[in-house]
């Protein structure tokens, strides 16, 4: 599996995660890497989680954007 994708993919499940939805509430961001690090080797990328992770302990944070269809509210990522 290309790296690209690799990365895509621990991208989207960490936004899915710290997303509202309407049939769950968000996880806060240290439930969603704790998620993402259990899950290394089997369903992620050890750099691709790493990668996030030292976004995050950089200050990097997902962004609220303006309220989406359904009253949720979607996230920007913003670096």
């Amino acid at each position: 599996i290309p790296l690209t994708v690799r990365v895509l993919t621990v991208a989207d499940v960490f936004d899915a995660l710290v997303s509202e939805r309407p049939y769950r509430a968000a996880w806060p961001i240290d439930l969603a890497v704790a998620y993402l690090r259990e899950n290394v080797g089997q369903k992620f990328d050890r750099r691709a989680v790493e990668a996030l992770v030292a976004a995050l302990e950089s200050g990097w944070r997902p962004v609220p954007s303006a309220q989406g269809p359904a009253g949720n509210t979607p996230v920007r990522f913003s670096l």
